[in-house]
């Protein structure tokens, strides 16, 4: 789903993990040749922030470009004839949030080996996507004909999807000052994105909303 010019366009492609997977693993390998490199001539203040900085960075594009197509590619209509809206939305965000866990992996994994409690505390990023997932799905609903829209609902969606900010920043920032604000970190990531997950009255309405959109 993208915008251009302010009119917003589907656009329906399916990739297959494995062939996003070398490019996270390229990713990861030169990341891990860069922090080491910063970690010999920095002090160790120096290599905790770019840690930081390449975490959070890839964090959101891995989640703002994965989260924006959420439910695009569903039948709604088939799947809720056979699974309840809050049935659906858990399995199809566990499912896509571990798919992001896998495809994150390798930057966690080259993080890990230089600081492994920010690597540690990185692993939970992906959780991120349940958020980013879920208020796009109520905001920005899909329109079951695929016919491009646009109104305050792709702003709104934008707006809230900022909030996924704080808590990637917390996980990956709150690692320099040590293991306590690490597990906060974790802590507060959990707190806004599994709520999402036991809503049932949360996805009723948003089904509802997308099926019946024009």
């Amino acid at each position: 789903r993208i915008n251009l010019g302010g009119i917003p366009y589907i656009i329906n492609k399916r990739v297959k993990i494995y062939k996003l997977l070398p490019i996270t693993v390229a990713v990861g390998i030169i990341n891990y040749v860069i922090l080491s490199l910063i970690k010999g001539h920095s002090p160790n203040i120096g290599v905790l922030f770019a840690e930081n900085d390449i975490v959070l960075l890839t964090g959101i594009f891995v989640i703002l470009f994965t989260s924006q197509s959420a439910f695009v590619n569903e039948p709604l209509w088939l799947n809720l004839s056979v699974m309840t809206p809050i049935e659906f939305a858990r399995k199809y965000l566990l499912v896509k949030t571990l798919s992001v866990f896998v495809l994150f992996l390798p930057i966690s994994i080259s993080v890990f080996l230089i600081n492994p409690i920010m690597g540690i505390s990185s692993l939970f990023i992906p959780f991120t996507y349940i958020y980013g997932a879920s208020v796009n799905a109520r905001f920005y609903p899909v329109i079951m004909s695929q016919t491009p829209s646009y109104d305050a609902r792709v702003m709104t969606a934008g707006l809230l999807f900022v909030g996924a900010i704080i808590p990637i920043n917390l996980d990956s920032l709150l690692p320099i000052f040590g293991f306590i604000p690490a597990l906060a970190g974790i802590i507060v990531t959990l707190v806004f994105n599994l709520p999402f997950l036991f809503s049932k009255g949360y996805w009723e309405k948003t089904f509802e909303k997308a099926i019946t959109s024009v």
